[in-house]
């Protein structure tokens, strides 16, 4: 008996030892560099696309892509990918560049599925730098952790160097966008340099930082410098941004129109140079701009649903939307239900101090605010300036409203139109009288349709006259049996 305790102990040992180690989740070792030869699986359609579970094989996609082969292919994650490992901070500062930089080249067109899972340790000091180098097609459900572009010249972004009307939907990016190398002047952003892209349920986190005080820098947090229409709808930036001439929350320089739809800025917004640029139609001395989501805009804006926390500080300009508008006469810039609850100041180190809660001045253009409200923190967390369309918003007493994108909560489809369903109920038409079927359906919804009067049909019965009796010719209708007419024929004689 003790014999077979003694046995039973050592075997539940071993059991829980292996339990224990088959619980540890082994990282994936970083990229040495090698491009695979071929993927997982898939054929590259839409039914079929090209799996991809390592880095050899996202670099294999990124060689197609430069080479312009797999044009309009289909990609999908299968795993988490590790690039590097430690690659930043919990400060999002470098602990040490990596031995190997990612490059990319081409246009890509077409579409890569993350499926929900992460790429760490992105990092990239090439020219044009991004995980792709032109998104032209779509990029969804994806990840990037611990990631960095660290670069000074051309436009970068950690997602793509470009964008040329991209799809841009369900990806967060973690990471930092540094420019430590001084006569840099270009756009960066910490998902795309420049270009036009839609963006849908995103979010970014991290900071991005420059040390140049000799040239522009036009530096937003999802795309440098906005080129052609964009929109960005669902969408959130936690980045700290501090940077050189102009900064936004979500872009630095817009030169297109630009849609804002149920979006919130939380990051720290700071433009802190001396630096002066000759832009605009007037001619206007520029210095440094801050904007909770735009730094300079020069073309049609809309904000509805709009919301910024972070504090903003420019040099020159400070908005807690935007940091200046410069603009055409005939452009227009609408804020809609929108509310900023940042500070908003300027460090006015130029001699100009221009801020404001929505926007930190105007140069042409027409300002329509519409439900624009700022400063009131009850009446921020109350929610009401939000209006009856906030579907995508948790509002709860005594706190911030929240987009349900950051707590989970399904936000659920939208409400489908309602479709009619009737059912008929008929008066039939008499001869003489009009019939009538009525539609109902079980919201409450009818209408009818007239059935006209169907008219007599008419028969003729004759009884002939005789020597001694009249006749008559009488006329009824065979369906109701009215009388129409009766005609007597007298009696011969």
């Amino acid at each position: 008996m003790q014999m077979f305790k003694r046995t039973l102990s050592i075997v539940l040992t071993v059991v829980m030892l292996v339990s224990m180690f088959s619980m540890v989740t082994v990282a994936s070792a970083a990229w040495d560099g090698t491009i695979a030869t071929a993927f997982e699986g898939g054929s590259g359609t839409e039914a079929d696309p090209y799996i991809i579970v390592n880095a050899e094989q996202l670099a294999l996609m990124s060689t197609n892509i430069a080479a312009g082969t797999d044009a309009g292919a289909y990609y999908k994650l299968g795993a988490d990918i590790t690039l590097n490992e430690g690659v930043l901070d919990a400060d999002y500062n470098i602990l040490s560049k990596p031995s190997i930089s990612w490059t990319s080249g081409g246009e890509f067109t077409g579409v890569f599925d993350g499926d929900g899972h992460t790429i760490y340790g992105f990092y990239s000091g090439a020219q044009k730098a991004g995980l792709f180098g032109k998104i032209k097609g779509t990029v969804k459900n994806l990840k990037m952790k611990d990631a960095c572009v660290d670069i000074g010249w051309t436009a970068h972004g950690i997602l793509a160097s470009e964008a040329s009307g991209a799809t841009i939907q369900n990806v967060e990016i973690d990471g930092a966008n540094v420019k430590n190398h001084a006569g840099a002047s270009h756009a960066r952003g910490m998902m795309i340099g420049q270009g036009s892209a839609n963006f849908t349920d995103c979010i970014v986190r991290g900071k991005t930082t420059s040390a140049s005080a000799t040239y522009a820098q036009i530096c937003g947090s999802f795309i440098g410098r906005v080129t052609g229409a964009s929109t960005f709808t669902n969408c959130v930036n936690f980045v700290n941004a501090d940077g050189m001439s102009q900064v936004g929350g979500f872009i630095g320089l817009s030169e297109s129109t630009t849609t804002f739809t149920d979006c919130i800025n939380y990051g720290n917004i700071t433009s802190n140079t001396a630096y002066n640029e000759w832009v605009g139609v007037d001619n206007v001395q520029l210095g440094a701009a801050a904007g909770g989501f735009i730094a300079v805009d020069k073309g049609h804006v809309t904000f509805t649903r709009c919301a910024n926390e972070g504090t903003i500080i420019g040099d020159g300009y400070a908005g807690g939307f935007v940091g200046v508008v410069i603009s055409q006469g005939w452009y227009t810039i609408a804020v809609n239900n929108s509310y900023n609850i940042g500070s908003v100041s300027c460090i006015g180190a130029n001699g100009r101090e221009f801020a404001g809660d929505f926007i930190g001045t105007q140069y042409r253009g027409t300002y329509t605010p519409n439900v624009a409200e700022s400063g009131d923190l009850a009446a921020y967390q109350a929610g009401e300036w939000l209006g009856d369309e906030a579907i995508l918003w948790s509002v709860n007493e005594g706190t911030n409203p929240t987009l349900k994108l950051l707590t989970g909560e399904d936000v659920g489809e939208p409400e489908a139109p309602h479709e009619h369903v009737y059912t008929a109920e008929t008066t039939p038409a008499t001869c003489t009288e009009a019939g009538k079927t009525v539609y109902t359906c079980e919201c409450g919804d009818s209408y009818e349709e007239v059935i006209e009067a169907l008219g007599h049909t008419e028969v003729t019965e004759t009884v002939d006259a005789t020597c001694t009796e009249d006749g008559s010719i009488t006329v009824t209708c065979e369906v109701c049996g009215t009388v129409i007419s009766e005609t007597v024929i007298e009696a011969t004689g």
